[in-house]
């Protein structure tokens, strides 16, 4: 019994004495530990701060497709105004036509403006010396003296070969009575004036009555003027259409 409380006495101071030794050498350990994380050793080199995190880089744009094409100037590339427009070019004048040409030109004829030819004037100045003060018999002078004025409508033509005809109308309302036809011969004498050659014709030339020749002015493509030796100064307007070839 004594023997048995021996060995349990001697079994249980073995068993503390290992617990001691436990508790001596792990507390060696922990301060061996502590000692390390609390400084380094002697102969380390300086821990650096760690660096302060950097923000993230924005991601890059993303660049436009490269083209195969050579790059073009800016001239090339930008839309060129359009070149201004030309200003309409001016209608050239046509050439003048020579004085003989407007008197045969076709279907043109011409018609005296009586009230502004001197022959009205001259039938005025002897019908008021017959009349002597008498007003109607003064008119009725003035309207015979119309009547008997036959040149009314004066027509040159030419035919294919050159050669020409005047022909020589007298006008009651739109009835045309001829008075002469025959052949003339037409040349200019520039700058705006025609010399008449007259032949033997059909009729009495009321016209240049009693001469071979005459000039005739032409100042415009509208109109002619006759000096004639006995009825004066004649005004005559171009018409078309007034007398046809049939006429």
């Amino acid at each position: 019994m004594v023997s048995m409380l021996s060995n349990t006495r001697s079994a249980a101071h073995t068993a503390c004495a290992t617990r001691v030794t436990h508790s001596l050498v792990a507390g060696a350990f922990g301060l061996a530990v502590l000692a390390c994380g609390s400084a380094p050793p002697a102969n380390a080199p300086p821990v650096q701060p760690a660096p302060a995190a950097q923000p993230a880089a924005a991601p890059a744009a993303a660049e436009p497709p490269v083209s195969s094409e050579s790059p073009s100037s800016p001239s090339e590339s930008a839309t060129e105004p359009a070149a201004p427009a030309e200003p309409p070019k001016a209608a050239e004048p046509a050439l003048p036509r020579s004085p003989r040409a407007l008197l045969v030109a076709r279907d043109v004829a011409f018609l005296v403006e009586y009230d502004k030819s001197e022959a009205k004037t001259k039938a005025e100045a002897d019908c008021e010396k017959k009349s002597k003060g008498d007003e109607a018999k003064r008119t009725a002078c003035v309207e015979k003296a119309k009547k008997n004025f036959l040149a009314d409508v004066v027509r040159f033509v030419q035919n294919d070969q050159g050669a020409c005809t005047v022909t020589i109308y007298k006008r009651t309302g739109d009835n045309l009575a001829e008075i002469f036809r025959g052949p003339v011969t037409l040349t200019d004498e520039p700058p705006d004036k025609v010399r008449a050659e007259f032949a033997k014709g059909k009729g009495s030339r009321p016209l240049f009555r009693g001469a071979k020749s005459g000039t005739i002015l032409v100042p415009d493509d509208y109109s002619i003027e006759i000096d004639d030796p006995l009825l004066g100064k004649l005004y005559y307007s171009a018409k078309i259409g007034l007398v046809t070839d049939g006429d």
